[in-house]
């Protein structure tokens, strides 16, 4: 599995971050290319603390 401490595979991410922009078509999902930059974004910002996030709770009722 790729990993972002690899620096081809951050070379391969870097690569295709740049060469999005708002008229690329997507490869799989229903995301624009800007919507997607948001979404990983996000999900990076929760990794790092930056963004706030309630833990999730399975549908039991308890917290996974």
């Amino acid at each position: 599995m790729p990993s972002l401490y690899e620096e081809q595979s951050r070379a391969a991410l870097k690569r295709r971050v740049f060469h999005a922009h708002g008229e690329t078509t997507p490869r799989w999902g229903k995301f624009t290319a800007p919507q997607m930059l948001a979404h990983v974004n996000d999900a990076l910002r929760m990794y790092l603390g930056d963004l706030p996030v309630a833990p999730r709770k399975s549908r039991s009722g308890t917290s996974r």
